[in-house]
């Protein structure tokens, strides 16, 4: 059973070193597309926006598996994401900050 919460420990790790890393590589990745919102909700489906991994798309709602990461670019002072999450990890990175 220990070896089981451990094995679950170290993937999760994994999983959340992964994402932050293809996270950050979409942020210095060039992009042609941008969304400037302006206090609008944007929905997942927008095409402004790039998934990179595996994703599937159902009714307004993106889900992402193993390895998946997303690019956007926005003017303003803020943003907000809506995630239903179990067991994951989201990190993000504004100019290339942590």
């Amino acid at each position: 059973m220990l070896d089981i919460k451990q094995g679950l420990f170290k993937l999760k790790k994994i999983m959340a070193f992964i994402f932050a890393f293809t996270l950050s590589l979409l942020l210095f990745y060039p992009n042609t597309a941008s969304v400037s919102a302006l206090g609008d909700t944007v929905p997942a489906s927008n095409s402004n926006i790039r998934y990179i991994g595996r994703w599937v798309k159902s009714s307004n709602n993106m889900t992402g598996y193993w390895q998946a990461g997303f690019e956007l670019r926005f003017t303003g002072r803020n943003i907000g994401i809506n995630v239903v999450s179990g067991s994951s990890a989201l990190m993000y990175s504004i100019d290339g900050g942590n």
